[in-house]
């Protein structure tokens, strides 16, 4: 009945009490009742004709009033066999029904506290596992893209699809991708728009580790909740034949093809390098990328020549690693990252953790100083949110005076942000982001509001994510060192 409610109504079905597990609505509700007769005439009967034997008129009468419940009972079984059937074929073809309105649900938690807790649908014909990020959809569709076993599988657990960019360079004529997108945007492309795009260098191929490591690092940071894009080229690293112009090429092609006007990008162990390529072209005006590649988030990179480090820190930049890395050596490969810091604009952020390895998201669960005491995996998260925040505030400056209403991206982002940063938009610190910005907006119109969060925003990344009550360190103040015995740094 809930289906074909929607399919007829176009609407969205009411919610009533959930029915017992033997069946939803009056149908299941006559059910049971009919059982509980045929049981209660059973025992009637039994009894009478124990006691009084098996000639009994009122017992004979019992016996056939309890066959003719039966046969009933029978019936009605038949029929909820017939609706049940009839409804899974109407799921099998229109299976979004499934992921949007029928249980079971599946309960994600980024926190303990209530509000932190999310509900998704989970698709019950195919029970496919969600990703571990949350952010469940139905298929993964691909179509014309041909794809290995394990880039499927990668995919498919990533909860993303597959595209193949068309980059038509001589070394990389074609680039196949794995995209991984906010539910939103999967279920309404033309409607849901996307806060920005995230490119991942990890440099490794598709496999369960990959997946596994990512969807993780996607959880913490809450990329798709923010309602980013993430993109992931299948690019195996280090990889002599690819040049710096193959990625200018395959940077400005995945946002075309996503329709993104500015990415940030990462980069992890040998994927490093590449990221560091992609950053330093940002300022070249005949790059393509000049103004688009808004931030440089590295995780344990490998080495790099100091004049490459210095040209992509020019960019917003994170960067961390694990003293017990065993696979990218700190002593070995920092010294041009760390040169790179000290010779970098602000804001850039980095922070030196004892363990975690080279497992990503087992580093950003550890607390670092140089970060308040906050986790990397949070300062992370702020520092993309912000990052991004600035490059959307910047793309609606022409934004009408009169205008009250925030952009739908702005104020996706401006939900991941810490409820602090509301007492410098002049509203109470208790206040969520996007509700003390749209009270501001309200009072001054959504252009000085806007105005007001790219300062407020600005200054917040400069400061090292710090808290207002707290005085920040400031830029000469930390000027970076290889720090000894593995201790946090900044």
């Amino acid at each position: 009945r809930r289906v074909v409610r929607r399919r007829r109504g176009g609407g969205r079905p009411r919610r009533g009490r959930r029915r017992g597990r033997r069946g939803g609505g009056r149908g299941g509700r006559r059910g049971e009742v009919f059982e509980e007769e045929v049981v209660d005439l059973s025992r009637r009967a039994q009894a009478l004709l124990e006691e009084r034997g098996d000639s009994d008129a009122e017992a004979a009468g019992l016996v056939v009033k309890l066959e003719g419940s039966a046969a009933k009972l029978k019936g009605m079984r038949s029929r909820m066999r017939e609706i049940e059937d009839g409804v899974i074929r109407c799921l099998q073809e229109n299976p979004e029904l499934a992921a949007q309105e029928l249980p079971p649900a599946l309960v994600v938690g980024f926190s303990d506290e209530p509000h932190d807790q999310h509900t998704y649908q989970m698709d019950p014909l195919h029970n496919s596992a969600p990703p571990a990020h949350g952010h469940w959809v139905p298929h993964v569709d691909s179509p014309g893209v041909p794809l290995s076993r394990e880039e499927e599988e990668v995919a498919r657990s990533l909860g993303g699809r597959v595209v193949q960019l068309e980059v038509a360079t001589a070394n990389l004529p074609t680039v196949g991708c794995i995209v991984v997108e906010p539910m939103g945007k999967r279920l309404d492309p033309g409607g849901f728009a996307s806060s920005g795009l995230v490119i991942v260098l990890h440099g490794m191929p598709a496999c369960e580790e990959v997946a596994k490591e990512w969807t993780e690092v996607m959880r913490m940071t809450r990329l798709l909740d923010g309602g980013l894009t993430v993109l992931m080229p299948l690019l195996l690293a280090p990889d002599p034949s690819v040049e710096p112009d193959d990625l200018r090429a395959m940077t400005v092609c995945a946002m075309e093809a996503l329709g993104h006007s500015s990415c940030v990008v990462f980069g992890k162990a040998w994927g490093g390098p590449w990221a560091a390529e992609i950053a330093a072209m940002a300022d070249d005006p005949d790059s393509g990328l000049r103004g688009r590649v808004v931030a440089l988030a590295v995780f344990a990179p490998s080495h790099v020549r100091q004049d490459l480090s210095v040209r992509a820190m020019q960019l917003p930049t994170f960067l961390t690693w694990a003293s017990d890395d065993q696979e990218s050596d700190f002593e070995e490969n920092s010294p041009a990252w760390l040169a790179g810091l000290r010779l970098s604009p602000p804001p850039t952020l980095w922070a030196m953790v004892e363990e975690g390895g080279s497992y990503l998201p087992s580093v950003l669960e550890q607390e670092a100083s140089s970060f308040w005491g906050r986790e990397a995996g949070l300062a992370l998260s702020f520092f993309v949110m912000a990052c991004h925040l600035r490059k959307a505030v910047s793309r609606h400056d022409a934004i009408a005076k009169e205008a009250s209403e925030v952009p739908q991206e702005i104020h996706r982002l401006c939900e991941e942000l810490p409820d602090f940063l509301s007492d410098q938009l002049e509203q109470d610190a208790r206040m969520p982001v996007a509700l003390a910005l749209d009270q501001l907006a309200q009072k001054v119109g959504a252009a000085a509001a806007l105005a007001k969060l790219d300062r407020v925003v600005s200054a917040w990344l400069n400061s090292n994510l710090a808290e207002p009550q707290r005085t920040p360190a400031t830029h000469e103040a930390r000027q970076v060192e290889a720090p000894a015995g593995g201790g946090a740094g900044g």
